[in-house]
């Protein structure tokens, strides 16, 4: 009887094709695929790889954090239709996430994971229960507009501006001039 069950075990997984089969690998969609069918891109095949970007973007937790991806996609596709097919895709990508064009920093989200950080540090930094609250605003603040500043897509400098922020925050007195300027220059 045992013999029999896993007979018809082993002839069901025989017979059942396997995920593997199913599971198609990824395509790379550089600039040489939008172009293989006819050796141009069209507008609209511009429009599909500025799309494909946004998807690259924001599958990435550290690109969807630091960046915009629907800006990232809009300024791709504008030096695409400028610059035209014969720039490499990562070329385009690389000057709108770190160039200094570059614009589509998330400041917001920036500023909320500088702020839940801070809240770590302070736990071992020994700063005071009072001054948490307005040495971490800073901090955040800080290093959302030093990153929006210049933005790059590289986590050594993602992590020095966050630390340079924590640094100029510590001191009170910077801290108070920083948070007394404008709007324009920190977020709320």
């Amino acid at each position: 009887m045992i013999r029999t069950a896993l007979f018809a075990a082993f002839s069901l997984c025989l017979l059942l094709p396997s995920a593997a089969a199913f599971a198609q690998p990824e395509i790379v969609k550089d600039s040489i695929y939008f172009t293989l069918d006819d050796g141009i891109m069209t507008p609209e095949e511009m429009e599909e790889e500025a799309q494909y970007v946004y998807g690259l973007c924001n599958r990435n937790p550290f690109q969807n954090q630091y960046f915009d991806c629907g800006c990232i996609a809009g300024d791709f596709l504008i030096q695409r239709e400028k610059l035209g097919p014969m720039v490499l895709q990562d070329d385009i990508f690389t000057a709108v996430t770190s160039g200094p064009n570059a614009r589509c920093a998330n400041a917001p989200m920036i500023a909320n994971l500088s702020y839940n950080n801070c809240l770590d540090f302070v736990k071992i930094a020994g700063i005071s229960p009072e001054e948490t609250p307005a040495f971490c605003k800073c901090a955040a603040n800080k290093a959302a507009v030093d990153f929006a500043k210049t933005p790059k897509l590289d986590t050594t400098f993602s992590t020095s501006v966050a630390s340079n922020a924590l640094i100029y925050c510590n001191d009170p007195q910077k801290r108070s001039r920083f948070m007394n300027r404008g709007s324009a220059a920190r977020l709320n």
